[in-house]
């Protein structure tokens, strides 16, 4: 487990890799994907990886 810190609003999360983390569950498309990988190299929060 892992406190980290969403690279796009700064919030503190748990990342919980690499045991099934929270994230495993949550489908994106591959466009939010994509948007997503050019705004943060490493783990977004919950918020920001829905939203």
């Amino acid at each position: 487990m892992r406190k980290m810190r969403c690279e796009i609003c700064f919030d503190e999360f748990l990342c919980l890799a690499p045991f099934p983390c929270w994230c495993s569950t949550v489908h994106i498309s591959d466009e939010k994907r994509t948007s997503l990988k050019s705004l943060a190299e490493d783990c977004v929060c919950p918020s920001c990886l829905r939203g």
